[in-house]
């Protein structure tokens, strides 16, 4: 039998082969790397909670799936906002598609309501430094923040309990964000060592011997009090999965390059109706305001105009957010035509005037929310904060143009015509009262615009609202008050003056 020998030359070469022998095994080692990660979108989720911001993350999110991505970090960084469009956020983001992983990062805070939307992800990250809790929802009274009652806080712990249980967060610690009486413990099971949370009320109710299998550890959340977790307890007690500095190293973290990931950034449009929607109080008000100024003007000019656009504005912000569609609309104009009906054909005002202001005040009412009829305590809070805020516009308005009456009647002001009565000179007996307390009947005057039928006449100085008897009159034509109802003034044309010849003269006759 021939023994091999190894020499030095046989294993030089043995070495040079070896690089050769093992080249093959690349493929198979690439071959373990995985698929591919689904695309990623970051969507930034700032501010105040509210409808507005609810209709732009919902399009953000929806362009992100039309575009392929089934991986969204939702950037939050907000102090809370309105219970409503917490849950319409919260549950949308929730009930997102099966293949589609939702994660929160909590920039700084997502106090409130934007703690309910951090838990409707599937996966929960912080910054350092960051805190997430106090949920408590609260409404403004005379004396400041009022809790709101078991109705709101009931649905609230419930939506914040089926989050935790889906996504697996601690449903006792969801809860205590919600409600303050709930005291939440740490004990330690001595059966297998392991640490679980327990509210203080059942622990205190076991009995001696299933007592001894529990150890209590510590209170996690004291009774009174409204959790609130920072970022390194979150962590310690399964809410966060971890806290990055950036979320470009979250997102190394998940598998993505920065650079490849696109950010769907709020556009200039969605800061407009923004804009819009904070001051959509105010537009109703403008609204109301200048219609005032409108009715006490001469003709249809500027006021008209600009309460229009108010109430463009308004109506196109809702629009945009998704609160009305075009049945709104089509209430509030069918509203306004049944008031004019009532203004300028009826005489008097009764059931067609009173239903058109009800129409208007509903199609608002109905504009400022996404629902028609209220559905459980949440929706119906809501109808009645939309009720107040309406109100309040009216009564803003009101008030203001009270005052700017007050004002010009001081100063004498006259820039705006028939705002305020003007007498040129001292008046009879009587004048003192107010247009409606006296008799205009027979009194002469011009119009101030076509009468079709209502209008504006000019009485040697003192404008007023009239109603034409006969058909249509134009304007600056000569006019005769021949009926006055109450505050309704009718009037018509005045008759020409009889020729002097055809007058029958008591000279003329001849005597005998």
């Amino acid at each position: 039998m021939k023994r091999v020998t190894l020499t030095p030359a046989l294993l030089l070469v043995l070495c040079a082969l070896a690089p050769l022998q093992a080249a093959p095994a690349s493929p198979a080692a690439a071959s373990t790397v995985g698929p591919a990660l689904p695309p990623a979108r970051l969507i930034p989720l700032e501010g105040d909670v509210k409808e507005s911001l609810f209709d732009t993350v919902k399009r953000r999110t929806e362009e992100a799936l039309r575009q392929g991505a089934r991986c969204i970090v939702y950037r939050i960084k907000s102090d809370g906002g309105e219970v409503g469009a917490a849950l319409d956020l919260s549950n949308y983001i929730f009930k997102l598609p099966a293949d589609v992983r939702a994660i929160a990062y909590v920039d700084v805070k997502a106090y409130s309501a934007a703690a309910l939307i951090a838990l409707a992800c599937d996966d929960l990250y912080m910054t350092p430094g960051s805190s997430i809790g106090d949920c408590e929802p609260i409404t403004l009274g005379g004396e400041g923040p009022i809790t709101i009652g078991e109705k709101i806080q009931s649905p609230l712990r419930e939506r914040f309990r089926a989050f935790a249980r889906e996504n697996h967060y601690p449903e006792l610690l969801a809860q205590a964000m919600v409600t303050k009486d709930l005291e939440v413990i740490e004990v330690l099971k001595r059966d297998d060592n392991s640490k679980i949370l327990m509210l203080r009320g059942d622990y205190d109710d076991l009995d001696k011997k299933d007592r001894a299998n529990y150890k209590k550890l510590r209170t996690v959340n004291h009774a009174g009090r409204l959790l609130t977790l920072g970022d390194d307890e979150a962590l310690e007690l399964g809410f966060s999965r971890g806290t990055f500095a950036s979320s470009e190293e979250l997102l190394r973290e998940l598998g993505y390059q920065p650079q490849e990931v696109a950010i769907s950034a709020v556009t200039r449009t969605d800061t407009v109706m923004d804009f819009f929607d904070d001051y959509a109080p105010i537009f109703l008000a403008a609204a109301v305001f200048f219609a005032y100024l409108e009715f006490k003007s001469p003709g249809v000019g500027l006021f008209a105009v600009l309460s229009l656009l108010s109430l463009v504005a308004f109506f196109v912000d809702k629009l945009y957010t998704g609160q009305a569609n075009y049945l709104e609309v089509l209430i509030f104009l069918l509203g306004v035509a049944l008031l004019a009906i009532e203004v300028f054909l009826i005489p008097g005002f009764g059931v067609t005037g009173i239903l058109g202001l009800v129409l208007i005040f509903s199609s608002l009412v109905l504009a400022m929310q996404d629902f028609n009829l209220p559905q459980g305590q949440i929706q119906l809070d809501i109808t009645l904060n939309n009720i107040k805020v309406l109100c309040g516009s009216i009564l803003g308005a009101t008030l203001l143009f009270c005052a700017l009456l007050a004002v010009l009647s001081k100063t004498r002001l006259s820039f705006l015509p028939g705002l305020v009565h003007q007498v040129s000179a001292p008046p009879a007996s009587g004048s003192e009262l107010a247009p409606e307390e006296r008799s205009w009947v027979g009194r002469r005057g011009v119009t101030l615009c076509a009468l079709r039928p209502a209008g504006k006449a000019d009485f040697s100085g003192t404008v007023l609202q009239v109603v034409a008897k006969d058909g249509w009159i134009d304007s600056s034509a000569d006019v005769e008050v021949c009926e006055q109802e109450g505050a309704r003034i009718a009037v018509r044309l005045r008759s020409p003056a009889p020729h002097p010849s055809s007058d029958p003269s008591p000279s003329s006759s001849t005597t005998t």
